[in-house]
């Protein structure tokens, strides 16, 4: 199948994403994209038509792509392992591609580009609208060494609503709220700045983003706090020092849509799911083995979360083709 040798390709680049995947094997989709023929996304449509050798692996709910493999555009060989001007020769190229994801160019920003064994380049992009950062989209674009597009996987979307933060309230106010919510006692306020955010359950924020740091208890703390600047709530906070592993299990429920419902975090009793704990215990091992074996905290010695989704569609491919099909979540 041309899916499967096209997904092997950025395999090790899915393993560079700095995510850990556990999945029961009955659970992932082998290829072949699936019927999105919404009205709505006759855009979309229109894009992927444009796309001919291309295979949608797994959409959002509304129907936009999140992890796309096939030939995709051709840039010619690159050989430069300077991140800046590969981008700069790849970006022609993207054009058509970003479309099916109604991205355009300029909403993405180079963050760093890693040279796998084989020669091939896999770009990471962070995501921007309306000049802010919006936190917890990116789009990772797979290039191998004769310089073909195969592969474009992440969250990024450029059909954020304009209308998020029209009645926004003031950076004063969102500070008001933290300091009403005792998880902050004692804390204090240093960064604040205004951007977008898509929170763990695929809901998009223009929000406030605060570091509080100090301590909690005997601790050390340094949270960053994201307020929503239409509803004055705190919609995310992301801890930045953890002390022991940190693991979340979800479930895509037999859809598409990754990570899906939180169904375990650290410390939480085993659930009735065998694919729920399997993958806690796995990632377990996972976390230890940096530890006994590298002493690093986590995949990025400083505590990162490991995140794991089981119960992926509904097809079953072999064990050795999940890694190929699992698009990374966790910044590098």
């Amino acid at each position: 199948m041309r899916g499967i040798s096209v997904s092997k390709s950025i395999t090790s680049a899915l393993l560079l994403s700095g995510s850990v995947f556990v999945l029961s094997c009955s659970q992932v989709a082998v290829g072949g994209g699936e019927d999105k023929n919404d009205t709505e996304n006759h855009d979309i449509t229109e894009a992927l038509a444009a796309l001919p050798d291309a295979t949608v692996l797994s959409y959002t709910p509304d129907g936009v792509p999140t992890y796309i493999i096939g030939e995709m555009g051709k840039v010619g060989a690159m050989q430069s392992d300077d991140a800046i001007a590969s981008d700069a020769a790849l970006r022609p190229s993207l054009t058509p591609v970003l479309a099916a994801f109604r991205l355009k160019n300029p909403d993405l920003a180079l963050r760093k580009m890693n040279v796998d064994a084989d020669g091939g380049r896999h770009f990471r992009y962070d995501q921007q609208f309306n000049g802010l950062p919006v936190i917890g989209s990116e789009l990772v674009v797979h290039v191998d060494v004769k310089g073909a597009v195969i592969g474009v996987n992440g969250t990024a979307r450029g059909d954020i609503s304009p209308a998020l933060g029209s009645s926004a309230i003031t950076q004063a106010q969102a500070m008001s709220t933290i300091a009403q919510d005792v998880r902050f006692t004692n804390l204090s306020a240093g960064s604040v700045r205004l951007l977008y955010i898509e929170t763990d359950d695929g809901q998009m924020h223009k929000a406030y983003e605060a570091v509080m740091s100090g301590q909690r208890g005997a601790d050390p703390a340094r949270d960053k706090v994201y307020v929503d600047v239409d509803t004055r709530v705190i919609v995310a906070v992301y801890p930045q020092i953890h002390f022991a592993e940190n693991r979340k299990v979800y479930s895509a429920n037999n859809g598409t849509s990754i990570p899906g419902t939180l169904k375990r975090s650290e410390g939480q009793a085993a659930t009735t799911d065998v694919d729920v704990n399997a993958a806690y215990d796995n990632t377990g091992a996972a976390y230890e083995a940096y530890k006994n074996f590298f002493n690093r905290d986590s995949y990025n010695n400083a505590g990162a979360t490991l995140t794991s989704s089981v119960h992926y569609s509904t097809n079953a491919p072999k064990m050795s083709d999940i890694a190929s099909f699992m698009p990374p979540d966790s910044p590098l």
